[in-house]
This record gives structure tokens, C-alpha cells and sequence, in this order.
């Protein structure tokens, strides 16, 4: 089971020079904490005797997708859905785009920009 909570980028900012010089332990702390009060939010409303059933905890923020996929603010989803995207054709011939950057944030946008571009590159393999 996963829960999952969004945080913005700002609030996570005041750990970014301590956490990636490896100095995380108030960056743990404060991870730890909130993940604590979210489980005790499931718990108390949905799901009785949580806590005591987790075996495993993953406890990821902004500051972990930084540091993994190195998207700005730790964006998860590529690009806010409300501006103009990439398009999955470059002007490079045979460059082509397929990832939440290319079509717009979110797994099904990402998935579809992957499409996209193999589309692009089929179409533009049967013109050679």
C-alpha cells in the first residue's frame, strides 16, 4: 500500500545545503515527523491499526526527486499541465521527446508523449 502526500518544494528548500553536503539528520527528523502525523491521519480516519501493520517505510520529498532525477523544485510531474509543453519532434533530426516534459505532468501525459514520439519516428522512418 502507498500513501501519498504532495509538499511543495518551498517548504523542504531550508534542508537543500545540508542535505546534499550529507548532513540529513534534521532533513530525517522532519521527514519522519510528517510522515508520522500523515499515518496517524490515515489511521485515525480510514485504516485502523496502520501503523502497527507497517513493515517497510520509503519516505520520499522533493529534496529525494531532485536528487534522483534532478527535475527542478523536485518536480514529479515535468512541467505545470497549464503551460505550453515540448513537442515530441525536435527540430534534430532523429531527437525526439517522450517524458512528462514533452507532453505535460503526470504518468498518462508522460506515457502519451511516449507514443507521441514513436509515431514521430515511425512516420519520419518511412519518408527516408
Amino acid at each position: 500500500m502507498s500513501i501519498m502526500s504532495l509538499a511543495d518544494y518551498t517548504f523542504w528548500e531550508k534542508f537543500e545545503k545540508d542535505y546534499f553536503n550529507e548532513n540529513k539528520d534534521a532533513y530525517n527528523r522532519k521527514k519522519h515527523q510528517l510522515a508520522e502525523i500523515l499515518i496517524e491521519q490515515v489511521e485515525g480516519l480510514l485504516i485502523p491499526g496502520l501503523k502497527e501493520s507497517i513493515e517497510v517505510m520509503e519516505i520520499g520529498t522533493p529534496l529525494t526527486n531532485i536528487r534522483y532525477t534532478q527535475n527542478p523544485g523536485g518536480a514529479i510531474y515535468g512541467y505545470d499541465r497549464n503551460k505550453k509543453h515540448l513537442e515530441s519532434r525536435t527540430p534534430a533530426k532523429g531527437l525526439y521527446l517522450a517524458s512528462a516534459w514533452a507532453n505535460g505532468g503526470g504518468y498518462t501525459p508522460a506515457m502519451m508523449a511516449g507514443r507521441n514520439a514513436v509515431r514521430h519516428l515511425l512516420n519520419d522512418f518511412k519518408t527516408l
